[in-house]
């Protein structure tokens, strides 16, 4: 049993890494190379989806378009593809290309206060003080990170503020929507097919075949990283630590990622950090703490 937990702990926090190293790789991309979201998320998002799909159908073989048998269930799948992922991935590596990779993944990890807040909403209950504490620690560290603590000049634009809680946003829908769907199906065969959806969706809307990209080998490892560790073996380390610790425990652990992503972008690409963004980090980060061990208490005390 210790062995099992070693063993899923080990896995989340590694998954946790892929992401946030998928996250520098792309602010590594902006930085050096003609690159754009609107080509690399289209890309991104359609390669990784059918290297899951193939994947399924070799595993599965006509399992994986069981999906598509029912058009309530293909009409899920399309709003996940579309609203949740396309929209989530999008807004995500938009706000790494006009800011960094720090700043937009722990904005991004601003969502499970927005999820709680839904559930609060939509089944009518008080907010327990655990959930208070965590929105009010999330709205601090929000306007730390805009304005280092001087309310009268902004630290970053508000631009990229707007834009990282949309993107926080798209990460609520993205978990929230595909629940039902969940219950019938796979995730990592939900998750290929949607990104498949969203790939091909975004890339007809930018015109991604209009951007002359050239890269080196260095440019093309950065998005082989994104599309194979960020996507494919991030997710599924994920699921398998799910497995091995739950899922409370694996989200809590796969919170290196905004911590990953600053160090790297820090580290090795050079971006500026000051004592007011890591108070902010800090206070974010700790949300997610707040919201994991609260709610698993709480389960617990029914």
């Amino acid at each position: 049993m210790k062995n099992q937990q070693f063993l899923g702990t080990l896995i989340a926090i590694l998954g946790g890494v892929c992401w946030g190293l998928s996250g520098a790789c792309g602010q590594f991309l902006f930085q050096n190379y003609d690159v754009s979201s609107s080509w690399l998320v289209p890309v991104r998002l359609f390669t990784a989806g059918l290297v899951l799909t193939v994947f399924f159908v070799i595993k599965d073989g006509k399992k994986t378009f069981k999906v598509w048998e029912s058009p309530r269930s293909a009409a899920r799948l399309v709003a996940y593809g579309l609203v949740g992922l396309m929209l989530c991935q999008y807004s995500y590596f938009l706000l790494i290309e006009i800011s960094n990779a720090g700043t937009a993944t722990v904005l991004q990890y601003v969502a499970p206060v927005m999820i709680m807040s839904y559930v609060c909403v939509s089944e009518r209950k008080r907010p327990r003080a655990y959930e208070l504490a965590a929105l009010v620690l999330a709205l601090a560290g929000v306007f730390l990170l805009a304005t280092h603590g001087k309310p009268a000049t902004l630290a970053v634009s508000w631009k990229v503020v707007a834009l990282g809680l949309l993107s926080a946003l798209t990460v609520a829908i993205y978990t929230l929507l595909p629940r039902k769907l969940m219950e019938k199906y796979p995730a990592p065969m939900l998750l290929g097919w949607a990104m498949i959806i969203g790939g091909v969706a975004l890339g007809i809307i930018m015109r991604s075949w209009r951007f002359s990209v050239s890269l080196d080998a260095a440019g093309w490892l950065a998005v082989g990283v994104i599309i194979l560790l960020g996507s494919v073996f991030g997710f599924a380390l994920y699921m398998v630590a799910v497995k091995l610790v739950g899922a409370t425990r694996a989200s809590l652990y796969a919170s290196v990622e905004p911590i990953t992503a600053e160090l790297l972008a820090v580290l090795w690409l050079g971006t500026p950090v000051y004592a007011a963004d890591i108070a902010a980090f800090i206070m974010i980060i700790a949300t997610v703490v707040i919201i994991t061990i609260g709610g698993r208490k709480s389960e617990v005390s029914g």
